[in-house]
């Protein structure tokens, strides 16, 4: 009977002590600090800090901007001076070789040796897929074989006619405009590749903005209607192009912030922090305080004879002093560590 009494106080000694060690593993959280960025003095090279990656300033001769729908924000702050204000880092996490910062309206791109590669073979030519949107934002995907027979129309010069470029210019119902731009392989960036017209006449002409001279586009990338004609060819089988603008939807950008994970990350620390203190409390209340009264009941009553079998009293108050020892020497390991 004292053997099993003695064995069931151990198994459940031991059982609670596992429970602490297991509580104790939620006992850590993250520092909670921005992610360190740090900008040369001539604006040519970001740096991440915290994770020493090196991104140098990219431009290779088009216009590009940010097209994935999911952009993360850090939260500091850089001196980044093209429009003297301060700019943050944005990225695709799920292709960090690109970062950018806002400037002046537009992005300025930072590479890695790798995003290097991958950029210059996109502006070469090395298309992920081509994009279709209108003057509302609506976009859709739009067949690189659809937009290659075009081109090679054009460019074999059937079916074009010259235009002045005031008379294509967008004017409400008029002239209206769909461009199409070329995305990336990673669906990170774009820059414009063409656009197609559709003028008052009911009919679609299409142009190609990548064969075209720098002098058609202003100093945003973007093709100028000052003055000037340009080459256009006419879509005469216009059902798969009009079943792309049927197609259209309103593309929306997910933005997440470093600042919003770093409050998170308070309040997750403030909550780990209430929690600890009722783990403490639960230690003290059903680790360290139990055996106290046992070792009490050890020093007295081995000393009262009607009670009898000093030996085992003397076992509990053992067995008591054992558990309050291993109990402190956990509380100050788990403290330590």
């Amino acid at each position: 009977m004292k053997k099993n009494c003695i064995k069931k106080i151990s198994f459940t000694l031991v059982a609670i002590l596992l429970l602490v060690n297991w509580l104790a593993v939620a006992a850590f959280a993250d520092d909670g600090e921005y992610v360190k960025w740090w900008l040369s003095d001539d604006q040519t090279q970001i740096t991440n800090e915290t994770e020493n990656i090196t991104y140098n300033y990219a431009f290779y001769g088009v216009s590009l901007r940010p097209v994935t729908k999911y952009i993360y924000v850090y939260g500091q702050y850089l001196d980044y001076y093209e429009d003297y204000a301060y700019s943050n880092v944005h990225i695709n996490l799920d292709y960090p070789e690109v970062i950018w910062v806002e400037s002046n309206g537009q992005a300025e791109f930072f590479v890695t040796d790798k995003g290097e590669a991958d950029l210059k073979s996109f502006v070469d030519g090395n298309i992920g897929s081509l994009m279709l949107e209108d003057a509302d934002g609506m976009v859709a995907h739009i067949s690189k074989s659809l937009v290659a027979e075009w081109d090679e129309a054009i460019r074999a010069d059937r079916d074009t006619e010259v235009f002045d470029v005031k008379d294509i210019k967008p004017s409400g119902r008029k002239v209206e405009v769909y461009y199409i731009s070329a995305v990336d392989v990673n669906n990170t960036v774009a820059y414009n590749y063409g656009a197609v017209y559709r003028l008052s006449s009911g009919e679609y002409w299409y142009i190609n903005y990548a064969d075209l001279a720098n002098n058609y586009f202003d100093a945003d990338g973007n093709f100028s209607y000052r003055g000037g004609s340009v080459k256009m060819t006419r879509i005469s089988d216009v059902s798969a192009l009009e079943d792309v603008i049927f197609n259209t939807q309103y593309r929306s950008y997910n933005y997440t912030y470093e600042w919003d994970k770093i409050d998170r990350e308070s309040n997750d620390e403030s909550n780990e922090n209430t929690w600890m203190a009722l783990f403490w409390v639960f230690y003290a209340v059903c680790v360290v305080i139990p055996p106290i009264p046992m070792i009490i009941l050890g020093f007295i009553l081995p000393f009262i004879k009607k009670l009898g079998k000093p030996k085992y009293w003397y076992s509990l108050l053992a067995f008591a002093l054992l558990w309050l020892i291993f109990a402190i020497a956990l509380a100050i390991l788990l403290i330590i560590v």
